[in-house]
This record gives C-alpha cells, sequence and structure tokens, in this order.
C-alpha cells in the first residue's frame, strides 16, 4: 500500500484519507507551531509515497497551535 500525504490536513481528514488507503491512524502527537495551523497536521511517519503493508499504522503529528 503506498502511504498518501496528509500534512497539511485537519485530523479527521487525514484519518479518512489512511482508512480509505487502507492504513490505520497510530500514534498521534500533538506539537505547537508557528507556521501550521491548529488541528493541522504537522508530519506523518512513514512519509507520503512510502510502501507498506496493509493495516500498517501511520503517526501524526498534530498543531496546537
Amino acid at each position: 500500500m503506498t502511504v498518501p500525504n496528509v500534512e497539511g490536513l485537519t485530523q479527521d481528514a487525514a484519518t479518512t484519507a489512511i482508512t480509505a488507503a487502507k492504513l490505520t491512524v497510530g500514534t498521534v502527537t500533538q506539537q505547537s507551531s508557528n507556521t501550521v495551523a491548529t488541528g493541522k497536521v504537522i508530519s506523518q511517519d512513514p512519509a507520503s509515497g512510502s510502501s507498506v503493508a496493509q493495516g500498517s499504522p501511520v503517526n501524526l503529528v498534530i498543531s496546537s497551535g
């Protein structure tokens, strides 16, 4: 499965994209950011475009503002 690019999306939209790609949402952590709006994805692991097994977790870092 190919990991979708969810950076810049809201957590809800990212979750939808990840599950639509037959992957799961892994660890979600929050981090303050001056450049990314509150509630949006700052980064993801693995990176978009990576090839992973179906059902693999995608960890997210969400902006707390």
